[in-house]
């Protein structure tokens, strides 16, 4: 099974910011050029901005997908859809009862 659950060993949480620029296109880019997605929502972290645009730029032209894949960068606020991401992400690595409940919600799991 694959997936969007890409938590490294000892990692709490998946978040670019504590990523190297060589997971940044696998966690993103890989999956969404072969679903044929169309669009890429992240969660704005000014500290990183630049380095995203640079990794995702490099990324939707190695997998030709820049004329599919737009991606934009969002605060939490102005994106409400962004909750749902983090709580399923710390439902999962909380465990338990908490991962039970949003078993159904994960349809693949990578192992990186």
């Amino acid at each position: 099974m694959t997936s969007p659950v890409l938590v490294m060993p000892g990692q709490r949480r998946l978040h670019f910011t504590s990523e190297s620029d060589g997971r940044h296109p696998t966690i993103l880019v890989t999956d969404l050029a072969a679903t044929g997605a169309r669009m890429l929502v992240l969660e704005t972290d000014e500290s990183i901005l630049d380095v995203d645009r640079r990794t995702l730029y490099r990324a939707v032209r190695t997998h030709d997908c820049q004329e599919a894949l737009e991606y934009r960068h969002f605060r939490a606020h102005e994106e409400l859809l962004l909750v749902i991401p983090d709580a399923i992400a710390w439902c999962w690595q909380r465990g338990g009862q908490w991962k039970k409940r949003v078993r159904e919600l994960v349809t693949d799991i990578r192992v990186v």
